[in-house]
């Protein structure tokens, strides 16, 4: 999940910074403040699919969402001013995973496709 924390480090409100605690969580860390946990890996099973592996990406999307919006206390993400509750998305296309929030169609915040791991050759989808 680091792909999550690289591309989403940009787009969090100012204070706050999405982390990977010992590799497994995902946490909202607020600036001078606590860490919160958005999402505990270790307790996921390894995603055995393509559409498994988007799967995995959404929930831990929508669990960014849900830590960000509670600390903010309002809606997030928002872009260019525009404040509206989205859903997070993803879905398999091709050998890549697209994901962000809105829709894959009409994305507020799209994040870049992510590579599927090898281990999901042609055959396992």
């Amino acid at each position: 999940m680091d792909f999550l924390v690289r591309n989403l480090a940009g787009s969090l409100p100012p204070g706050l910074s999405l982390i990977s605690v010992q590799g497994t969580d995902l946490a909202i860390r607020e600036k001078g403040s606590e860490t919160i946990p958005c999402m505990d890996l270790a307790l996921v099973d390894l995603p055995e699919s393509a559409e498994e592996y988007a799967g995995l990406v959404h929930v831990a999307l929508d669990s960014i969402q849900t830590v960000v919006s509670r600390v903010t206390t309002g809606p997030w993400p928002t872009v260019a001013g525009a404040v509206r509750v989205v859903n997070a998305y993803s879905a398999v296309q091709g050998e890549t995973v697209t994901c962000g929030y809105g829709t894959i169609d009409n994305p507020l915040l799209a994040l870049p496709p992510l590579r599927l791991p090898e281990t999901f050759g042609r055959d396992a989808r």
